[in-house]
């Protein structure tokens, strides 16, 4: 079983159907899907055309669906390029493609409890975010969902850096599994180079370490609930710390609509 696995999405293979679990779709679409192997968590890339619609019932866990490009509604609310739609557990939604649009989509089969509220919600966060941090780390992070709502758990951000001096992070290891996908630019697992439409499945507690390229970057993150993170030496002590937005020296941006599912 690997703890780390690779997805190239020149690899996958392409579908004209929507593969998201447990979603229909009415219209055209061209769409790839990764699921790692021994692994609940799985993401869906997909190009789809205006007045396309997207739908899922009930039964599923958290979710968040990521904007490339376009825009869609969720909820009555627009949500354009650089934004995302999270989707609680227990939460019914209907999505509108109103312009051409390119969308990243993930989700785990492993969270799927009712959360601990009646009326599950469908969060609509613009491109500014719900949290923002990476002051300290030298990136710029807009968390979407960071595990602190009452009622959803999933982490879901998007991490930036411009063209510098290329940036290798420490090493470190994250308590839930966790898809990395790349959007721009390069980084790099060791030997091996993600470029965009790459994506990077890492199970809990694997240590590894990510360098930036220095052309910059910029990638997606989802973890299905919310996690610590541990750093490791060399020439320093082992430390655990929790993660989140606020938790990681952040602010609290609130770009949000939440309506009900």
């Amino acid at each position: 079983m690997q703890k780390i696995e690779m997805f190239q999405e020149g690899l996958l293979p392409v579908t004209r159907q929507y593969p998201a679990p447990g979603w229909t779709l009415s219209g055209p679409c061209r769409a790839t899907f990764a699921d790692p192997v021994g692994l609940p968590l799985w993401l869906c890339r997909a190009q789809v055309g205006p007045g396309v619609t997207l739908s899922v019932g009930r039964v599923h866990g958290d979710q968040a669906l990521y904007v490339v490009s376009g825009t869609l509604r969720a909820g009555g609310q627009e949500c354009s390029s650089g934004g995302a739609v999270i989707l609680e557990s227990g939460a019914g939604a209907t999505v509108e493609i109103t312009s051409e649009a390119e969308l990243v989509h993930v989700g785990s089969g492993g969270n799927a409890a009712e959360p601990p509220q009646a009326a599950p919600l469908v969060h609509v966060v613009g491109a500014r975010g719900w949290f923002h941090s990476g002051t300290r780390e030298g990136v710029d992070a807009t968390w979407f969902a960071d595990g602190t709502c009452p009622s959803c758990r999933i982490a879901f951000f998007s991490v930036a850096r411009g063209a510098a001096p290329a940036k290798r992070g420490p090493m470190h290891s994250h308590s839930q599994p966790e898809i990395i996908h790349v959007l721009e630019g390069k980084v790099s697992l060791g030997a091996r180079d993600l470029g965009p439409g790459s994506s990077l499945c890492i199970r809990g507690d694997v240590r590894y370490t990510l360098t930036i390229d220095e052309g910059g970057a910029r990638f997606l993150n989802y973890r299905p609930d919310k996690s610590e993170q541990t750093y490791f030496g060399p020439g320093a002590a082992t430390r655990t710390e929790a993660e989140g937005g606020l938790a990681r020296g952040g602010i609290q941006v609130d770009d949000l609509v939440s309506v009900k599912g």
